[in-house]
């Protein structure tokens, strides 16, 4: 996922991307615009994918969201 904004906190953004399913592991890059997560099935990757691309989070913000799939390799 990409274009975060701050400010947010990391148990707001752990709470976004377990609404559908928990994460096994997260991490965000240095600037906390980019973040990659892992999960245990490719059905609950494409749930929490199609949840959360293009919604604008947090409110505060102006941009939407983009999450698409990534290879672990890729994270």
């Amino acid at each position: 996922m990409k274009n975060f904004v701050r400010p947010f906190t990391k148990p707001a953004v752990e709470e976004l991307i377990s609404k559908f399913a928990k994460p096994t592991r997260w991490t965000m890059d240095g600037i906390k615009s980019k973040l990659y997560a892992l999960y245990e099935s490719e059905e609950a990757a494409k749930e929490t994918r199609e949840s959360l691309h293009d919604i604008v989070w947090p409110a505060s913000n102006k941009t939407k969201l983009h999450a698409d799939f990534a290879t672990e390799p890729d994270a």
